[in-house]
């Protein structure tokens, strides 16, 4: 059975993945898996090149040194990360999910999360954000990169937990569109959930009406109360902006044919809107 992967690092954000990955695995009825990679080879020593100003016997002492503080640093990473790894374990028994696992793997999360995605049902990580020396907020390049490598699910969490109640879709109209909603509709995630379909569209679009009613008819026919909504202007400023003034609890997104909102997957809007949202992602692909 596919598994839900949650990546946990031991920062404050860890909490709120730990929770989010126990509703996901509780609500598909699959087992959780918590994985911690540590990026850094234990073979690799930090340090300059001083080789050009040692002899000979003070070189190979320094290098044994290093070699040996290298050595303790890696054992240290270790111990930390199945401290960590019992520790998430434990929450999650808390959560309600039975037998919880954890793996410690070296390299870095995407290598790790690509070597093991036969087996993933959804991974869940944290957002990760920098800020540059103009004070512009980025995203963390590992999760854009967690994003365009795998095919699962990814549900982008904040640093809080709040029980989802309702969640949005980003609604386009076009073939896929319709096939993401009708997928969604399916989708024992949501079960239960309110739901808000929203199109960003021009002004007076004649065709939102019809497609948001289809939409409607769609998800209230697997028995999810929807919403709907045509607002004006570019995905990645109504959407968060709906979001927030509506309290949506989380944001379900896709591939959407060749439109604008196609980008929310494969190009830089998805770093924006990640970026911007006040609430977790989920990317569906």
């Amino acid at each position: 059975m596919k598994k839900i992967i949650a990546c946990v690092d031991g920062t404050p954000a860890s909490t709120a993945v730990t929770a989010h990955a126990a509703w996901a695995a509780l609500a598909l009825g699959a087992p959780l898996e918590f994985l911690h990679a540590l990026d850094r080879h234990p073979e690799t020593a930090e340090g300059g090149d001083y080789s050009g100003n040692l002899v000979a016997d003070s070189h190979e002492q320094l290098l044994q040194q290093l070699s040996e503080r290298d050595t303790t640093r890696s054992r240290i990473a270790r111990e930390r990360g199945r401290e960590l790894l019992e520790a998430v374990k434990a929450e999650a028994r808390a959560l309600g999910v039975a037998e919880p696992d954890g793996r410690l793997r070296h390299g870095s999360l995407i290598e790790n999360l690509t070597e093991m995605a036969d087996d993933i049902e959804m991974v869940v990580t944290g957002q990760r954000h920098h800020t540059d020396v103009k004070g512009k907020l980025h995203l963390d390049h590992t999760l854009e990169g967690v994003i365009r490598g795998l095919k699962c699910p990814v549900l982008a969490t904040l640093e809080n937990f709040h029980q989802p109640e309702s969640f949005m879709i980003a609604f386009d109209g076009s073939a896929s569109g319709r096939r993401h909603v009708e997928r969604i509709a399916r989708h024992p995630l949501v079960k239960g959930l309110r739901c808000h379909v929203v199109i960003a569209c021009e002004e007076n679009d004649p065709l939102a009406d019809n497609l948001l009613k289809w939409a409607r008819e769609t998800l209230e026919a697997a028995e999810i109360p929807t919403e709907t909504a045509a607002l004006e202007g570019e995905p990645t400023d109504t959407l968060p902006r709906y979001a927030r003034d509506k309290g949506v609890d989380l944001m379900v997104t896709g591939a959407f044919g060749h439109s604008a909102l196609r980008q929310l997957i494969f190009g830089s809007t998805t770093t924006t809107l990640l970026r911007t949202s006040p609430v977790p992602v989920l990317v569906l692909r």
